[in-house]
């Protein structure tokens, strides 16, 4: 027990060292408000057979055609008529118009209907293989879904498109 609280706590060391050596390449989601709740009229509380009608698989985009200035963001939520409730994963992905995505960052957060949502990853587009374009695939913590997306870069960067999948299980 005493090795595994060492190697635990060694961990958590080397990843606070990690997160503060690129504290000024990501974004503070701890400064910037949550998404706003949703009504909670979502699918996830309809009846059987209005939830039988909703879109419980497929794919969708969010984001079409927008720019985002050197430090700002913006939300792109997932209709309430499409439901995550049946979904362990979520593909997410991002297309730029031949603007290099270093310094452009994801969160995805999820929230259950009427509840706060949660961030629950950030997606550092930079790592993607090809420099104008990729995903990722992030785990479902709720059945509704807004992905916020960053430009750090020191440029403008247009966005072609923000694609979102995801299949019933």
């Amino acid at each position: 027990m005493k090795k595994l609280t060492i190697t635990l706590l060694n961990a958590m060391f080397c990843l606070g060292l990690a997160v503060n050596a690129n504290a000024q390449s990501v974004p503070n989601v701890d400064g910037n408000q949550p998404p706003a709740a949703d009504s909670g009229n979502g699918t996830s509380s309809l009846t059987a057979n209005a939830a039988a009608q909703a879109v419980t698989a497929g794919t969708v985009v969010i984001g079409k055609q927008f720019t985002l200035n050197p430090g700002q963001y913006q939300d792109f939520r997932l209709g309430t008529n499409y439901s995550l409730d049946y979904s362990s994963k979520v593909a997410i992905s991002l297309l730029s118009e031949g603007h290099n995505l270093a310094g452009t960052f994801m969160v995805p957060y999820f929230a259950a209907p009427g509840a706060i949502y949660t961030a629950i990853d950030l997606i550092d587009c930079s790592r993607f293989t090809y420099s104008t374009q990729g995903g990722a695939v992030v785990s479902v913590y709720g059945s509704h879904l807004v992905i916020r997306v960053y430009n750090l870069s020191n440029r403008p960067v247009t966005y072609t498109q923000l694609m979102v999948h995801w299949s019933a299980n």
